[in-house]
């Protein structure tokens, strides 16, 4: 309801019609819903897993049953982001600074043991990476150093030139976390240190996010959702929501954000 308000506000003018602004109020109050992935699919304690990944023949089909990526993972590899065709693989895994790298020969395999991906300064605690679809650069946020996101182009099978994404929060993006970008780099989405989650456009890659604003809406349909992957279309947000609590702690489902199209 806030952000519905301040888009209102932001909209009001001395030549503004009011049946626009009343439109544009609607589309906000009503812009996301939040559904699992599929319905009625089995979810896993986040304590005890593997990287896994599923299939399904199209986006109302459901899932089938998840397979593991790597072919020695463990429960201390977390936020995989996948590229490159399917051959590229960037995670975290707990007990190292650094991201981890592996690639694979096609598809049908399993990821081999990875190796860090030292991108940035070597002092830097790099978590939640998010790597374009292409493989091209790879978007990641760094703790120590000078704290905020990063995007690092590949070079190879290594991540080089880390330049700090600017134009996220009030403080430069030092507190930002967690980048989910779209495909032509022009739309992010992250979180800051309280764990609230923003979005930020820019025209061209080459200038500094701006337009940034937090998703109000967003946070009232779909508490605790963590996004982890924008559709090519932009108009679904996948990542994982806690739908309830076991033995082992919080248990999550895949979940999606999506974005009805405008109706005017």
């Amino acid at each position: 309801m806030q952000a519905a308000t301040y888009t209102g506000i932001r909209l009001a003018g001395i030549d503004a019609r009011l049946c626009d602004i009343g439109d544009a109020i609607q589309e906000v109050m009503e812009s996301y819903e939040v559904e699992l992935v599929p319905s009625g699919s089995s979810v896993t304690p986040v304590k005890r897993y593997t990287l896994s990944f599923a299939t399904r023949d199209g986006i109302s089909s459901p899932l089938r049953p998840a397979r593991r990526l790597l072919e020695d993972g463990s429960d201390a590899d977390t936020n995989p982001s996948v590229g490159d065709s399917g051959l590229l693989l960037v995670y975290k895994h707990t007990a190292t600074k650094h991201l981890i790298v592996s690639r694979r020969t096609d598809t049908g395999s399993l990821f081999p043991p990875g190796r860090e991906a030292v991108v940035g300064t070597t002092n830097q605690q790099q978590l939640t990476p998010y790597l374009l679809p292409d493989g091209s650069a790879l978007y990641y946020a760094a703790l120590e150093g000078a704290p905020g996101i990063y995007r690092a182009r590949r070079e190879g099978d290594a991540f080089v030139d880390p330049i700090r994404v600017r134009g996220l929060g009030g403080d430069d993006g030092a507190s930002a976390l967690s980048p989910v970008v779209s495909d032509d780099e022009l739309v992010i989405y992250w979180k800051d240190g309280s764990a609230r989650w923003y979005v930020a456009t820019r025209p061209t890659r080459d200038v500094a996010f701006a337009n940034e604003r937090p998703l109000l809406e967003f946070e009232s349909r779909s508490p605790g959702f963590q996004p982890s992957w924008l559709s090519h279309d932009r108009c679904r947000l996948y990542g994982s929501i806690v739908v309830s609590t076991s033995a082992y702690g919080p248990v999550e489902a895949a979940a999606v954000v999506k974005r009805r199209p405008a109706s005017r």
